[in-house]
């Protein structure tokens, strides 16, 4: 009886180590806006899962609600687009990655625009979760030279 309970239990071990190597594990969600109401925002996007570009397709675009509480940070990334000089300079091309950033607090009000792309990130796993609650927004908004 020893042996097989110490069998059984070197199962359940194994079995156990071997769930959390394919287990997938997210804590961002990417997506765009569809609706912002009473403090959550509807958004349609993908898990962000790193080392996992298979899970971020088409087919695996999903609608979840992100709710958010007095500790969820709302973050504006200011990215400053390039002047019509500097695009004719460059043949019209540029590195989004070089251009000027700069972050600011950010507003539930701004989030209600068309074409908003957030990225909600969460202190907990969140993969495959219709609903949860972010520790932090942050979404782009551009400024475009005078």
């Amino acid at each position: 009886i020893i042996v097989i309970l110490v069998i059984l239990a070197a199962g359940v071990v194994f079995g156990f180590w071997q769930y959390q190597k394919i287990k997938v594990v997210s804590q961002e969600f990417a997506g765009r806006v569809l609706k912002v109401e009473n403090g959550a925002i509807t958004a349609s996007g993908v898990y962000v899962v790193s080392g996992r570009p298979d899970l971020t397709g088409p087919d695996k675009v999903r609608t979840a609600t992100v709710l958010l509480n007095s500790q969820t940070r709302l973050v504006k990334e200011k990215l400053f687009l390039p002047s019509a000089e500097d695009l004719k300079a460059t043949g019209g091309r540029y590195d989004p990655s070089k251009l000027k950033r700069e972050r600011v607090q950010g507003s539930l009000g701004d989030l209600g625009a068309e074409n908003i792309t957030i990225t909600a990130k969460a202190l907990k796993n969140v993969y495959g979760r219709s609903s949860f609650t972010a520790s932090e927004i942050i979404y782009i908004e551009p400024v475009y030279p005078d």
